[in-house]
């Protein structure tokens, strides 16, 4: 199976990017998933250059982690991420 690819930002069309974090959400280099030491979970992040004035994007850490989901997998993160909902009115 290929990899699946994130799909752009909807609010931007910025670039976002999955993160590797342990159980709690910190955090980890990619290496981590290799030695999970303390659980693992994915977020999804923007890629900083692409979403400037992006109103989802928090420029307030370092990580640009957007929302508080953790994600068991990496498919898991992706399908949400790539879901969109089309047709709803306020």
């Amino acid at each position: 199976m290929s990899e699946q690819t994130l799909k752009p930002c909807p609010f931007c069309g910025g670039g976002a990017k999955l993160t590797v974090s342990d159980r709690e959400g910190n955090s980890r280099m990619a290496d981590y998933e290799n030695d999970p030491y303390s659980g693992l979970s994915f977020k999804i992040s923007h890629v900083h250059e692409q979403n400037k004035g992006c109103p989802i994007a928090n420029y307030e850490c370092d990580d640009a982690s957007m929302g508080v989901y953790l994600y068991g997998s990496r498919e898991e993160a992706i399908e949400a991420w790539n879901t969109r909902h089309v047709g709803e009115t306020e």
